[in-house]
């Protein structure tokens, strides 16, 4: 376990990821921002990366002694400077990918499908549900609340360990798909989200 770890942790990436969409025209005095927009307003407020897109303790482990622990963080934050490396000496300048940088390229997508506090909602929304079947049925039968109790245990920690355990499952789907880039023209812009990798299926959507 590690300590003195800040606790606002990105679920959008900002040294990896949101520094790609900072005005290329911020002052010099200035430290880099984006510009963010709320869903449905025209009117955007320029922001830091490190200032947006962050919960407190969202990838902190809470162990049963009370302590913290933080090798989520850690281990999202090493996938995430692999990929800055890949992304800013290769893909940026249009270089082909060796294996490894795809196998980094790929873990990178997969935290950033899990990672978001959409997910998170949805993750935690299904187990509520799951327990409140459960208690249902218990109060039903008079019967102990063996498995509604099962289900809130293991609804602890169950967004922060699901990123980690579904990682390989998710690299390997994910390296066994087609991979293509998308290179803006010159002049014109990307936008991201708060939400900004999905998977999408055309023959099932």
């Amino acid at each position: 376990m590690t300590t003195n770890k800040p606790k606002g942790q990105h679920f959008v990436p900002n040294n990896s990821y949101l520094a790609e969409f900072t005005d290329p025209n911020t002052p010099t005095n200035y430290e880099p921002y984006v510009w963010v927009f709320q869903k449905g307003s025209r009117r955007g407020k320029n922001k830091a990366p490190s200032n947006i897109l962050k919960e407190t303790d969202l990838y902190t482990l809470q162990l049963r002694t009370g302590e913290k622990n933080y090798s989520i963080e850690e281990t999202l934050s090493s996938i995430e400077g692999k990929f800055a490396t890949i992304f800013r000496t290769k893909i940026k300048h249009h270089l082909p990918l060796n294996e490894k940088d795809h196998i980094y390229l790929c873990a990178f997508v997969s935290t950033m499908l899990q990672r978001t506090l959409r997910h998170r909602d949805n993750l935690n929304n299904f187990v509520d549900q799951l327990i409140e079947h459960a208690e249902s049925a218990e109060l039903q039968y008079n019967i102990e609340p063996g498995e509604s109790n099962r289900l809130k245990e293991y609804k602890k920690n169950i967004f922060q360990r699901g990123i980690i355990q579904t990682l390989p499952d998710t690299t390997k789907l994910l390296l066994n798909m087609g991979l293509a880039f998308l290179c803006a023209e010159r002049g014109a812009k990307f936008i991201t989200s708060d939400d900004p990798c999905n998977l999408f299926n055309s023959d099932l959507q």
